[in-house]
């Protein structure tokens, strides 16, 4: 155990244990092994229950849950596999680029687990880029980003460029 996250072995990341391994150390992994990380979700959370997570997918969670309260969108209808309305759509759009941006989960990685395509994942990223030049959305996005940074440097995990190395 290094830095409070166990290290990730191709058979630790098949029982589904990603989430407890460091983000670099569940890469590394994935890519030795070819092992796919499909975290299970929580009991507590049965409407996200076999929602694919990546590798950070503690993380991952919160950020949909944030952006679902900040919303007003329930965090199942993020990952709903139709349309839903607009405003589901945007706020899906928002998950689906704080994941990618913050936690830097590659496009495919997002896709799998909102059930979309990767290019689905890459328009809605420019989507919300520039919808960015509004201020009010662009102040709404920077609050969120600003609680995930806040929640991930409390919690020891992603998000901060010492942890991201390995320093903290």
């Amino acid at each position: 155990m290094r830095n409070g996250f166990r290290e990730a072995s191709p058979g630790y990341l098949s029982q589904g244990h990603c989430k407890l391994a460091s983000p670099s150390a569940v890469l590394a992994a994935r890519q030795a092994s070819g092992v796919s990380c499909k975290c299970p979700m929580p009991a507590s959370d049965p409407a996200l229950a076999n929602t694919p997570m990546p590798a950070c997918g503690i993380a991952a969670r919160m950020i949909l849950r944030l952006v679902a309260h900040a919303t007003g969108c329930a965090s199942e209808r993020l990952v709903a596999s139709d349309r839903g309305t607009g405003s589901e759509a945007r706020s899906r759009q928002m998950a689906m680029y704080l994941i990618h941006t913050s936690l830097s989960v590659p496009y495919n990685d997002v896709a799998t687990m909102f059930r979309r395509d990767r290019t689905t994942v890459a328009h809605a990223c420019r989507t919300i880029e520039d919808m960015r030049d509004t201020p009010a959305f662009d102040d709404m996005i920077g609050e969120l980003e600003k609680t995930i940074e806040l929640m991930a440097s409390m919690a020891g995990t992603v998000g901060s460029q010492e942890v991201r190395d390995g320093q903290a």
